[in-house]
């Protein structure tokens, strides 16, 4: 089926003003699923909570108050007021578009409310060459991606560009209330091309990490 998540950050005239507001932009849609979670389409109150998050990162509390808006399904669309101020900072709800195959959901955010005022830094794309490493950790199956994720976040190595869930498995070879997850890592240095030796020393301080913490010890 798919799925779209989208940001963008732009000058609109509202209202056909003639005054350029600068504006962040959300749209999504579809479902997701992961060897994590299993499939969930995304609604109206996921968005919610995207911006939401938004407004805590730059310390504003946006609340939805119910709007009936052009362009958007009755009965979802929303004004966002900021909390306190009062001043209306853009809308959120569905999207009316019969040519989707699943509903959209769009937001818009105006920046000035937001209070930006940080000085966005571009670090460029590494020129050397990245490496890929697995690694499955044996582990109860009530411990959450989340925690798991937060551990390797805490003392990840300089050199380790991103990391995520594979698979996670539960059948033969695997002790009852276990599961074997997968992760993969991507490490790559700016100022050179990183070793096999280098990688296998950094993926085993996770390992051994992670082992500590959240190892099978039943």
């Amino acid at each position: 089926m798919g799925s779209i998540r989208l940001f963008e950050i732009g000058h609109v005239f509202p209202g056909g003003s003639a005054s350029e507001v600068e504006t962040v932009g959300l749209i999504a849609g579809g479902s997701s699923e992961t060897p994590w979670n299993r499939r969930q389409d995304f609604d109206l109150f996921d968005l919610k909570g995207v911006v939401e998050s938004l407004g805590a990162r730059f310390n504003v509390r946006l609340v939805a108050r119910p709007a009936e808006l052009p362009g958007l399904v009755n009965g979802t669309g929303s004004e966002l007021v900021c909390e306190e101020s009062g001043e209306v900072a853009g809308f959120m709800g569905q999207l009316v578009d019969e040519s989707s195959p699943f509903p959209l959901y769009i937001a818009e955010v105006r920046s000035t409310v937001l209070g930006v005022s940080e000085v966005l830094t571009v670090r460029p794309p590494s020129r050397f060459p990245s490496v890929e490493a697995d690694l499955t950790l044996t582990h109860d199956v009530e411990i959450p991606w989340q925690e798991i994720e937060a551990e390797i976040a805490r003392t990840r190595p300089a050199d380790l560009m991103s990391f995520g869930l594979k698979d996670r498995y539960l059948g033969d070879g695997v002790p009852a209330g276990a599961v074997n997850t997968t992760l993969y890592f991507l490490y790559n240095a700016s100022d050179r091309s990183l070793t096999q030796e280098e990688v296998n020393q950094q993926n085993e301080t996770i390992r051994q990490q992670l082992e500590d913490r959240f190892g099978w010890k039943r």
